[in-house]
Parts: C-alpha cells; structure tokens; sequence
C-alpha cells in the first residue's frame, strides 16, 4: 500500500541519464565522506537550489544507512528537520576517471549556510542568545523525531546544518534506529555515534542490555549545546576516568555560565545507566 509520501515523493528508476536531465550540478561541494558526497544542484524543473546527496552501496551497513535514511526522513516532517524531495537508488554516473559508479541519491532540502561544525571553527563560539536559539530549534526537531518513532544516534556539529535564515536542520539519519512511540521505550544495542559526544550508557554499555537512544539523543544534544557556547567539547568521552568529564560531573558549573543554563546541563548531563529510566529526558512518544 502507498502512503502519503509515496504519492508525493515517487522512487525514480535509472535509465542511465535521468539525473543529468533533471538536475544541473553547479559545482559546489557540500560534503564527502568514505562512502557518500553532497553537491549543490539546481532542479531544471523548478529552478530551486537543492542538495544531491550520493551514497555509493560498496557494503550491506552503507546501504543499511542510505535506507535507514529514507525510512527516516519519510516519517518525519518538521521546520527543524532537513527534508527529503525525492529518491533516486541504483543510479549509475561516469566519474571523472570515465568510470561507472553505482550509487543510491537523495534530493534534499538545501542548507544554505553549512554546518554548526564548520560556524564554530570559524568564530571559536556563539553568543548565549544564538545558542539558546538553536537549543531550542534542536530539542524541539528532537522531540518531532522522537514522537515520529525514531531516534537519530549521531547527533554532532557536523549533522546540524543552518538554511538561509541561520534555522537549524537536522541531517544525516544514517544512524537512526526506529522504535514503536507508543512503548515509550526506543531500546538500541548497538554503538553508533562519535566519541565527543557518546553518552556514559553506550561508552559502557553491555551489549546484551539495550540502552535509550531517546535519551541517548539528548545527551548529544548537550554536549553540543556546550560547544557553541563555549568553543570546545567538555571531555574526551564521558566515563569517569576521563578528568574533564569528572570535573564536569562533580564542578561547579554556576562558575562559568549563567543559572538558567547551569539548570539545564544538570539536568542533561546525568548518566544513564542502561536498561533503567532516570533524570535526563527523552522524546519518544512524548517521554521515554
């Protein structure tokens, strides 16, 4: 059965060309990684600048990742999540050294400004108004992905991009694992995300004992929040061996921030012992 997505946003099958009559690439580059790029394009049909993101399948997990994406993206639609147009898998291109490539492409929303990644190598940190401004766009594109049933599990600088009016959006859900928001439980048993912002349940996690990736998005949040403020990440990785994060944990936060956001990183930054509900807070279904 289709649903609503698919009446809008059809599969495009390959025929060798499709792409190049319907897109101009303009050649800015987006982004590049092992397995996937994103380039600048130009819709011919609308003439809207749009992102292709080009994902090559050379193992099962990068296709696992391109689908995990798509089921993502069409269950989630919000003014602080990046939006999906159309899906284009199995397409086949020339590559500058004249060989075929294989690869499955996304058309997506265009952020024009980048990523929160590259905003902060760039002016070292935000003022407090500007962060408390992309907190609250983050949590609340957070709380839509959590009651859509999803959790992201790679939340950092690099996947929060900004469109043309500095608007965070939320991208790259390679990661997501979906879960049923009417359980209230969003149990993951796999690592998935980067080691800045691992939340003490995953850094030590049991792998036969799920952890909340609800809650586990939240953490990353956090952790994120602390580097626009301040310009660097607050440990290495969040175990208690790790002397900035036990400085974190047991310091005196007032010292360097003001009250009100002292109130809200204690509360993120409680570990979260897996398989047990605590202080930190998740979205799934409107509370994990």
């Amino acid at each position: 059965m289709k649903t609503d997505y698919d009446e809008k946003h059809e599969y495009k099958p390959d025929d060798g060309g499709l792409l190049d009559r319907l897109f101009n690439l303009t050649g800015r580059h987006l982004g590049k990684g092992a397995f996937a790029s994103v380039e600048e394009a130009v819709d011919i049909r609308t003439g809207e600048k749009i992102a292709l993101k080009r994902v090559q399948p050379r193992t099962r997990k990068t296709t696992a990742m391109f689908w995990n994406e798509v089921t993502a993206l069409r269950a989630i639609s919000h003014p602080f999540v990046v939006s999906l147009k159309e899906i284009y898998p199995d397409h086949q291109y020339a590559s500058a050294d004249g060989d075929v490539i294989m690869c499955h492409v996304l058309s997506l929303e265009l952020c024009h400004n980048g990523d929160l990644f590259r905003l902060i190598s760039e002016t070292g940190h935000l003022e407090e108004a500007f962060c408390r401004r992309l907190a609250g766009q983050l949590f609340s594109g957070l709380l839509a992905i959590h009651r859509a049933g999803m959790c992201h599990r790679d939340i950092k600088l690099e996947n929060l991009l900004l469109d043309e009016f500095f608007n965070l959006k939320i991208a790259d859900f390679g990661n997501a694992q979906p879960f049923d928001p009417k359980t209230h439980k969003s149990e993951c048993y796999t690592e998935a995300g980067t080691a800045h912002f691992l939340a003490p349940e995953i850094v030590f996690r049991n792998r036969y004992v799920p952890y909340d990736g609800t809650k586990a998005d939240v953490w990353n949040a956090g952790v994120v929040c602390f580097i626009l403020l301040l310009g660097f990440a607050p440990f290495d990785m969040a175990r208690p061996d790790d002397w900035y994060f036990d400085k974190l944990r047991r310091g005196r936060r007032e010292d360097f921030w003001s009250a009100h956001l002292h109130h809200a990183a204690a509360g993120q930054g409680q570990g979260q012992p897996a398989g047990t509900s605590g202080a930190r807070g998740g979205g799934g279904g409107g509370g994990a």
